[in-house]
């Protein structure tokens, strides 16, 4: 067995994760929100595996060492990288989101979780909201519009220089809005307005929040 002794690991690994993405070729993509973050990005996984190689975290890598790893394991020839992005205080996700630096971010939404360590939503709003500290102005921003803080996620973006911000939910001027979602016995039937077309698919779990992120991700996709 090979070993390499080194001063510290936890700087080696971000090392290791920071040379894999510098000579990656493909496109780039980071999830958060504080739910869905994983079944989103496995429906990544799954969707943009139709079309190239897809590299993804595993299970749920999102922390200052699992986000690393997963990058250190990012094939230079994949068409693809998918990752999942955590945290619980503020200033974790900017510096996860520098070694990314994701060309699409997505964003789940901002729900009540950790507020051990935030004052309210608003100020989960704005950690999540580092996300966009990694990318330039060529970068895509994808946004839930049902949720109340989209208008605070879209100024961040704004100010961080992001051109491109899309939208998805079952508001009237989502890029990609629910019709309708059908709950049946295997799951759920979703009709969809996706960038203005007719958009209709099946997901093996009921429940509109589902057909919500499902969403996030096709706009990502598109």
């Amino acid at each position: 067995v090979r070993l390499v002794l080194v001063p510290d690991t936890f700087k080696a690994l971000q090392d290791l994760g920071s040379r894999a993405r510098a000579r990656a070729r493909g496109n780039i993509i980071a999830v958060t929100g504080s739910v869905g973050k994983t079944g989103s990005k496995e429906m990544l996984r799954h969707m943009l595996g139709r079309c190239g190689r897809v590299a993804a975290s595993q299970g749920s890598f999102n922390n200052p060492w699992g986000v690393p790893l997963s990058l250190a394991l990012l094939p230079e020839d994949a068409a693809f990288g998918v990752f999942e992005l955590g945290m619980n205080h503020a200033g974790e996700l900017a510096a996860l989101t520098k070694q990314v630096q994701p060309h699409v971010a997505l964003i789940t939404n901002i729900e009540a979780v950790h507020l051990e360590f935030f004052s309210d939503t608003a100020a989960i709003a704005d950690a999540k909201a580092e996300i966009f500290l990694g990318m330039n102005a060529a970068g895509t921003a994808v946004l839930n519009r049902d949720n109340p803080h989209f208008a605070r996620l879209v100024g961040h973006a704004r100010t961080q220089g992001l051109r491109h911000i899309l939208s998805f939910g079952s508001q009237d001027g989502s890029d990609a809005q629910l019709l309708r979602c059908t709950a049946t016995g295997a799951g759920s039937i979703v009709e969809a307005a996706l960038v203005g077309r007719p958009h209709g698919f099946r997901l093996g779990a009921a429940g509109q929040h589902y057909a919500i992120n499902a969403l996030g991700t096709l706009l990502v996709a598109q």
